[in-house]
């Protein structure tokens, strides 16, 4: 919503949900007030996050840690000194920093100035305005401290009073004060001195005292003033001075090696010793976390406390970061026997929860045992209810039991043996209803009775039921993982348009002013508003997930799980867009080095409750507790630290001329969820818009025009908005080249090189035109005489490719073509009405060729050919067509008005071959028969056959010609066909059938 962030907690209703949360945490105070005292919160209880050699530190082991005025940890290692902003390792050894003469770093310290105070066993050095300062060397540095007027003390081989003058390192010498084997400055308490010959030294505005200290104690390694006197721990354990005498502090490491001491601010005094670390509460009890426990960072060498955690260095291990969490999660450590949770429900002053280990109960303190796993039909308890009268129903994975706390008795219902319960709800009247996998049951309360299954018409036998919520009008919601359904007396219906029909729903919640909300697994939430229509809300409108585990309503909005964590959202009405919701616990899951709450766990009633202040839940890795008031993650902050090597201090940043790529390195301190952290820039004038990115590699731009331009970055994490914005103006300057001055004299010399060119250019074109003119009168004749020629050319190969070389006659191309024109001239008179000529197609046959060719040879069958050829020219007028067909056919195609004349036609063809006395023997003359047909075959068909067909017609004329005795001319016409008895293509045995049943005639001469 504009102005307004995404993520507030029902930002409009905030003043109605204040009173009640207020009220829910005064009551939370005295059972719970532990979890609440940071002092008091056992470090089990803490988040944590470690670091070695893996994530980039130069060695497993933290010897001395730093925290510098940027809020930048300094880590120094056997191998090398580390600066580390939560994400990336900078290492510095003598290889690249000569400044430090061991790459093995003892102490580390920073100042009231900033500056990093750096010990190694060869020589002290400082990290000041960007840069190292080294001393010469003098021995092993065991202790750094600074003085309340601000002198900076080195311990070494002897005491030196350190300073920083011009660049250079100053270092002068104390004779009196041996070798030094701890320092300590307390403020209002002097400076205290461990010398390793066995002294303890002390100095103040009264002077200077000295004391031998205890032999026991050996060698001092640590000092802290807490509890208003000196703590000293060393190679002999951990002693107190009260001014007087030095006591032996009696816990369990007594006599053990102290490696580490530190106070923090909230009132604690941490010891490391043998591998073990120890917590001194101000209220006088110690913690021991031994180096065997799951959350237990072993040999800790280096404390540094913060405000909301401690900085832990080890031997073996690296660097670890212990802070106080917002969400406290409650487990074995608190007596809890299985951290497998499935359900949580308030229970007084204290919390009710289903394990896989029974029923137990927190009451502030400590986890008791209610119901053991063997008092129940299965160990697990995957729902709980206490009823009115203080009995404790556990609905177990295979069945139902009751346990009455007054008589200790449990009973169990065989009538849901085997049958997984998932939720348990009491109504008005005391009954108990039961949602299983199997269906839906109902108890009637109190002792007597047994449990019934509500059969609701037959819709919910068998059907798995999820959770059961009671409805303003005394209707029961039920949550199926079919669907959604309500139960009105003994009638159970679907609800349907919910935009989520069908869904596995695993929550419903009605609130007070009536809205119903609908959990599903994975298909976001639907709402019922008061005007009884439904929205449907999920990623896609801005929910952070479309699963929930379970609801649980507070004012009118409603705190969900689900698989990754918990948020509340105010539920909107009818036709409102998705409001914003406030993340409440986020599980980012498993990470290397990390600790985890693995929340949150299971579907329908009793998955959580808002009780005492908090939100519970249940998890795989024990009872968590959310307090309501909780705040959310910070909002990083990135610092662009420099471009292309120039630091960015500045708002403006200018690049030297011709540098054109960028490389913008930049940082956002986060050690609790620097992994989670993403980031977006943009270079304003370059970019067009925003480039998110999860990277914190240097973002590089390739080439970077001339200009002014502003690049913005900023950082935040998930379901967070981003944060403040960093910003540096980059100057990057132009070469000369792109100058307006360069530019300008470009131009002139352009415009006058233009002229002499266009003056030259000018002459060189007249003379090629010249050239040009007589080289083109030159090949148009040339061309001309070559297309002449090339048309008589083609004229020839035209004529070629239509007449047939032996006869001279048209061939079949040839034919083809004139038959094509012949019918274009006979559709147009049909179409005009003026005439209905047709095409007639004669096929003339030689008589008896193949014995001419037999008998005489192919020469003599070649001169036939030609003869008739001859005479058929002569014969045939120009406007027809004539062509050899093959062989010894040749095809006239002639236009006629009436078919009749056809024959007419070819009996003159005929007698003239007859007439023409081609003797090829005396005994044989040469004559011709000719069939006859024409196209088309009836007004009716113009364009239904092809001329093709009519060819056919006049080939089956010529063989009736043949078998009638030869030298014959047959015409065949068809008369009594229908148009659509016509056969596409019609053979010889269907002509054959007309001529015999009259439906075609055939005419021969003579």
């Amino acid at each position: 919503m504009p102005g307004r962030s995404r993520h507030a907690f029902f930002d409009r209703r905030c003043t109605l949900l204040r009173p009640l949360l207020c009220l829910l945490a005064l009551l939370a105070v005295p059972a719970h007030a532990d979890l609440g005292d940071s002092a008091r919160i056992p470090l089990h209880r803490w988040s944590w996050q470690t670091w070695s050699s893996e994530a980039g530190l130069p060695q497993i082991s933290g010897k001395a840690l730093a925290l510098d005025h940027e809020g930048v940890m300094w880590v120094g290692t056997e191998n090398g000194l580390a600066r580390f902003d939560g994400s990336r390792f900078e290492v510095f050894t003598p290889g690249n920093t000569p400044q430090l003469s061991s790459a093995w770093i003892t102490r580390l310290m920073v100042d009231r100035e900033g500056r990093v105070w750096i010990g190694n066993l060869r020589n002290v050095a400082v990290y000041a305005d960007g840069r190292f300062i080294g001393s010469d060397e003098l021995g092993e540095v065991s202790a750094l401290a600074q003085t309340g007027d601000g002198e900076v003390l080195v311990g070494a081989g002897r005491l030196y009073h350190a300073g920083v003058d011009g660049g250079q390192l100053l270092l002068q010498a104390e004779d009196t004060v041996g070798a030094v084997s701890a320092l300590l400055a307390a403020p209002a308490r002097g400076l205290w001195i461990a010398e390793r010959a066995g002294w303890l030294r002390h100095r103040d505005d009264s002077g200077e005292t000295l004391r031998p200290l205890p032999a026991e104690l050996a060698r001092v390694t640590a000092l802290a003033w807490y509890d208003d006197t000196l703590w000293l721990g060393g190679e002999g354990g951990l002693y107190r001075f009260d001014g007087d005498r030095f006591q032996p502090v009696n816990f369990a490491a007594a006599s053990q090696p102290v490696q580490a001491m530190a106070i923090d601010p909230r009132g604690c005094l941490w010891i490391a010793s043998h591998g073990d670390v120890y917590r001194r509460h101000s209220h006088g009890g110690m913690e021991t976390v031994a180096s065997q426990a799951a959350h237990a960072f072993p040999w800790v060498m280096a404390f540094l406390p913060t405000e909301d955690g401690i900085w832990m260095g080890s031997l073996y291990h690296g660097l670890r970061y212990y802070w106080l969490p917002p969400v406290q999660r409650l487990g074995h450590e608190e007596g809890l026997q299985d951290p497998s949770l499935w359900a949580v429900i308030a229970d007084g002053d204290g919390i009710l929860i289903g394990t896989d280990a029974g029923v137990a109960r927190w009451d502030g303190r400590r986890f008791r045992e209610v119901l053991p796993p063997s008092a129940l039909p299965h160990p697990a308890a995957y729902s709980v209810l206490r009823d009115r009268n203080g009995r404790i129903w556990a609905g177990t994975r295979s069945g139902l039991a009751r346990f009455d706390p007054a008589t200790g008795s449990t009973t169990g219902f065989e009538r849901t043996r085997g049958t997984q319960i998932n939720g348990l709800h009491e109504d008005d009247d005391g009954r108990i209803w039961i949602a299983s996998a199997t269906g839906l049951f109902r108890h009637p309360g109190g002792d007597a009775g047994d449990i019934e299954e509500v059969n609701a018409n037959g819709l919910l036998s068998g059907m798995r039921i999820r959770a059961i919520e009671r409805g303003s009008d005394g209707e029961l919601w039920l949550a199926t993982e079919s669907g959604l359904f309500v139960l009105n007396g003994t009638h159970a219906e679907p609800v349907t348009g919910t935009g989520i029909d069908g869904a596995f729903v695993t929550s419903v919640r009605v609130l007070a002013d009536g809205k119903v909300v609908v959990g599903t697994y994975d298909r976001g939430i639907a709402v019922r508003g008061r005007d009884g229509l439904w929205s449907q809300h999920s990623i896609a409108t801005g929910l952070p997930s479309d699963t929930v585990f379970s609801m649980h309503a507070l004012g009118d909005g409603v705190l969900v799980s689900y698989s990754s964590g918990a948020y509340g959202w105010h539920v909107p009405d009818t036709g409102q867009a998705t409001p914003a919701y406030r993340m409440f616990v986020y599980d980012f899951g498993d990470r290397p080095g990390r600790s985890r709450i693995r929340c949150c766990n299971g579907g329908g009633n009793d998955k959580g409750t808002i009780h005492l202040g908090a939100f519970w839940l249940p998890t795989l890795n024990g009872l968590v507790r959310v307090p309501l008031d909780i705040q959310p993650m910070p909002t990083p902050v990135v610092d662009v630290l420099d471009i292309n090597g120039r630091k960015a201090d500045a708002d403006d940043v200018r690049l030297a001329v011709g540098e054109r790529q960028l490389a913008v390195h930049f940082r956002s301190i986060d050690y609790r969820y620097g992994f989670l952290q993403q980031f977006r820039y943009r270079l304003q004038g370059v970019d067009a818009g925003w480039i998110e990115t999860p990277s914190r590699d240097p973002i590089t731009y390739a080439q970077v025009p001339p200009g002014r331009f502003r690049f913005e970055m900023q950082a935040r994490l998930p379901f967070r908005p981003w944060g403040k914005m960093a910003a540096v103006q980059i100057d990057v300057p132009p070469r000369f080249v792109e100058t307006w001055t360069f530019r300008t004299l470009m131009a002139i010399a352009a415009m006058v090189l233009l002229a002499v060119l266009m003056r030259w250019r000018e002459r060189r074109l007249r003379q090629q035109k010249e050239r040009l003119e007589a080289l083109i009168a030159t090949r148009t004749g040339e061309l001309a005489q070559a297309n002449r020629r090339l048309g008589e050319l083609n004229q020839v190969l035209n004529e070629a490719s239509l007449s047939d070389p032996l006869t001279g006659l048209g061939n079949r191309r040839h034919l083809l073509n004139v038959v094509a024109a012949k019918q274009e001239d006979v559709r147009r008179a049909w179409q005009d009405g003026a005439t209905s000529p047709v095409l007639g197609l004669m096929v003339i046959d030689i008589d008896h060729f193949k014995q001419i060719n037999d008998a005489l040879g192919h020469l003599a069958g070649d001169t036939v050919l030609s003869r008739i050829a001859r005479l058929l020219g002569r014969l045939v007028g120009e406007e027809d067509g004539l062509a050899r067909w093959g062989g010894e056919e040749f095809v006239v195609v002639t236009c006629v008005d009436r078919v009749e004349d056809l024959l007419d036609y070819a009996e003159c063809l005929r007698r003239a071959v007859e007439a023409e006395a081609i003797e090829v023997t005396p005994q044989r003359q040469v004559t011709a028969s000719i069939g006859v047909a024409a196209w088309p075959t009836a007004a009716t068909q113009l364009d239904r056959h092809d001329w093709t067909v009519s060819l056919g017609l006049a080939d089956f004329a010529l063989y009736r010609a043949k078998v009638s005795g030869r030298n014959r001319s047959a015409l065949i016409k068809v008369t009594g066909v229908a148009p659509e008895a016509w056969p596409e293509r019609p053979d010889a045995g269907t002509v054959r059938e007309w001529l015999e049943t009259g439906r075609a005639e055939l005419h021969l001469r003579p």
